[in-house]
C-alpha cells in the first residue's frame, strides 16, 4: 500500500497545474516568440512547469500533440518546443552526425516542408507579413533628420524597442535607419542614450541591457527580501533571465 500511496502523490505532482495556468493567451509578436524561446529551458503554458523540451511532456501528462500546442499558442510551425540551450545542443549533435557521414531522408524533409506550407499562418506571422506589405507602401519616401529624432522620442514616449517603434505607419522604414545608423555618429550615440533611459523590460526586449545596473538591481531586489518571481515581476523580465544574472554575479 505504502509503494501504491508513493505512485499515486507522484502521479497528483506530475500532474498538478500551477497557479495561473493554463495560460489562455497566444503569441502575437516575433519578440514574444523570441522570449518564450530564449531561456535555459521552456515553460508548459498548460501547467507552468519548466522543462528543456516539451513533446514528451505534453503527450504523457496532457494528451497532446506538439501541432496541437503550437496551434493552440499561435507557436512556429517550424520550430521544435525545446529551450534555446537543448536546441544548441541539439544543432551540435547534428553537425557532429554530418561530420561522420549521416545524411537526413531528403525526401521525408521535403514532405514535411510540404505539409507546413499548408497550414494557416500563425498570428505573429500574419503580423509580419502585414509589416512587410507596409514597409514596401512606405519605401521610396525621403526621411531627414527630424523623423529620426522623433523616432527616438517615440521609443521614450511609448517605451519601446527600435524595431517596435519604426513599425509605426509613420516613422522611418527599418532600412532607412539603417542607413542614418551607419553615417550619423551623433545619432549612434543619441540611440544609446534612449535605451539607457527605457526600463529594463525594453531593453531586455531589445538585448541591450546594461549589465552593471541590471544586476544591481537585481542583488538590491534579493537582498531586500523579494523571491526571484516578484523580482521578474517588478523589473518585467522573465525568471530565466533573473536566474541566469544571479548565478553570474
Amino acid at each position: 500500500m505504502a509503494r501504491l500511496s508513493y505512485i499515486e502523490k507522484r502521479y497528483k505532482r506530475r500532474r498538478k497545474v500551477l497557479k495561473g495556468f493554463p495560460w489562455e493567451g497566444t503569441f502575437e509578436t516575433k519578440e514574444e516568440v523570441h522570449k518564450y524561446f530564449s531561456g535555459d529551458r521552456i515553460q508548459c503554458l498548460l501547467c507552468g512547469k519548466w522543462f528543456k523540451r516539451l513533446p514528451t511532456h505534453l503527450i504523457s501528462i496532457h494528451g497532446m500533440t506538439s501541432d496541437e500546442y503550437k496551434e493552440m499558442y499561435g507557436l512556429p510551425w517550424k520550430r521544435g518546443l525545446c529551450s534555446k540551450d537543448h536546441s544548441l545542443k541539439l544543432s551540435e549533435n547534428l553537425k557532429k552526425r554530418h561530420a561522420n557521414g549521416f545524411r537526413p531522408d531528403l525526401d521525408a524533409a521535403r514532405k514535411r516542408v510540404d505539409y507546413s506550407r499548408r497550414r494557416h499562418d500563425q498570428p505573429f506571422m500574419k503580423k509580419i507579413r502585414s509589416e512587410n506589405i507596409l514597409s514596401g507602401i512606405k519605401k521610396g519616401t525621403k526621411y531627414f533628420h527630424e523623423d529620426f529624432q522623433n523616432l527616438l522620442k517615440r521609443m521614450l514616449d511609448e517605451n519601446k524597442t527600435l524595431a517596435e517603434a519604426y513599425r509605426d505607419p509613420d516613422m522611418p522604414t527599418q532600412n532607412a535607419i539603417y542607413r542614418y545608423y551607419k553615417k550619423n555618429k551623433d545619432f549612434r550615440k543619441a540611440l544609446d542614450a534612449v535605451y539607457e533611459k527605457l526600463p529594463f523590460s525594453v531593453q531586455a526586449r531589445a538585448n541591450k541591457l546594461n549589465e552593471e545596473k541590471f544586476k544591481k538591481a537585481i542583488v538590491s531586489l534579493q537582498q531586500s527580501g523579494f523571491s526571484i518571481s516578484e523580482i521578474s515581476r517588478f523589473l518585467g523580465v522573465g525568471d530565466t533571465t533573473i536566474r541566469s544574472r544571479l548565478k553570474s554575479k
